[in-house]
């Protein structure tokens, strides 16, 4: 397994299906590239699987999974080479900013530390402006399918804008399973998300 810098334009999926190697070759039919899935869901054998069938991998947290060192933890019981970026679910927040903004800083610093990239999907009901998004400790940013307004009802987006992108319509069947579509692209800064291959 190995950490490399994921190719602008690919397709790939997120979904919280346990993907199975008769999937991974539908989606990889499909010209899906990638597997995005959660950790505490994914196990060691499903992993295989999907590295397995040619499909790159990153992981996701679920949403409001702010402990940075369990993450790290489940990452390395996986084997995931240091270096892939982790993407932190930021959705269906009701804290106020400021302490969002402590809590993700906080899970991005314990990410690092441990030798992996930070990153953020900026999901439905994100209340930090662009700006706060932008000062953030992480250096990723996946844009939800969902149109983002924050606390003041403007559209928010970091200033570097976002390097993966889940696309319309969310919930969609590829291959026979149900997922979300996402391509990979230059954030404005030209970063690239690093997934894991074999």
């Amino acid at each position: 397994m190995i950490a490399t810098t994921a190719r602008p334009f690919s397709l790939g999926i997120d979904t919280v299906v346990k993907l199975s190697a008769v999937d991974c070759a539908a989606l990889r039919s499909e010209g899906m590239r990638f597997a995005i899935r959660y950790l505490g869901s994914i196990d060691a054998h499903e992993l295989a699987t999907i590295l397995g069938s040619g499909l790159a991998f990153m992981p996701v947290t679920y949403a409001k999974a702010y402990n940075g060192m369990s993450a790290v933890g489940r990452i390395r019981s996986l084997c995931i080479p240091e270096g892939a970026t982790v993407w932190l679910d930021l959705e269906g927040e009701t804290d106020p900013p400021g302490a969002i903004v402590a809590k993700v800083n906080a899970w991005a610093g314990q990410i690092i530390a441990g030798g992996y990239e930070a990153g953020l999907y900026v999901g439905a009901g994100c209340v930090l402006t662009s700006e706060e998004l932008y000062g953030l400790r992480v250096t990723r940013y996946w844009d939800s399918c969902s149109r983002e307004l924050d606390r003041n009802g403007k559209a928010t987006a970091p200033k570097c804008d976002f390097c993966v992108t889940q696309l319309r319509p969310f919930n969609t069947i590829v291959g026979g399973v149900t997922v979300d579509v996402d391509v990979v692209q230059r954030d404005v800064l030209g970063r690239l998300p690093t997934w894991v291959t074999t």
